[in-house]
């Protein structure tokens, strides 16, 4: 289950985020956003992970999806560019 939580450490208890209940699965979550062009500009896409559980391993990383993803279908194999 994906739940909004501000987590054990945190600064504000307003400022939430995306926390995962069972330790050693994968995840995954997908939002539409509008179309949009960064032609002749640097894209930079930021993000941050936050690990609260004692984990011998663990990671997170963003896809950047074309148009044509089926988001019900969205998972670990989904082609990215």
């Amino acid at each position: 289950m994906i739940m909004q939580s501000s987590g054990k450490w945190n600064g504000d208890a307003e400022d939430k985020g995306i926390q995962t209940s069972e330790d050693y699965r994968f995840y995954a979550i997908s939002a539409e956003y509008p179309e949009f062009s960064n032609k002749d500009k640097t894209l930079v896409l930021q993000f941050s992970v936050k690990h609260e559980q004692k984990l011998d391993c663990g990671s997170g990383y963003v896809k950047l999806l074309g148009g044509d993803v089926d988001q019900k279908k969205f998972g670990g194999d989904t082609p990215y560019r």
